[in-house]
């Protein structure tokens, strides 16, 4: 299982501005050692408006458990 933070629209849901660009959302994905598939988008937050600041955070370090059912973030969402 692989875990990860994007901007990107990399699934079609995260096209914040009409032009494919988003706030930064998790991702989910499975990885054989040589290809990436069942690319997943498991959140959906907007950033604030306000200050600009990110709602979700992906720190360094192990955040996906080692059965790959849990996924540890920050999120200042409301």
């Amino acid at each position: 299982m692989l875990a990860f933070i994007s901007s990107g629209n990399l699934t079609a849901n995260n096209d914040d501005d009409g032009k494919g660009n988003g706030n930064a959302e998790l991702y989910v994905a499975i990885y054989n050692g040589a290809a990436v598939s069942g690319l997943k988008q498991v959140t959906k937050t907007k950033d604030n408006v306000t200050t600009g600041a990110t709602s979700n955070v992906f720190s360094p370090g192990r955040r996906l458990s080692r059965d790959g059912k849990w996924l540890a973030f920050e999120s200042l969402a409301s």
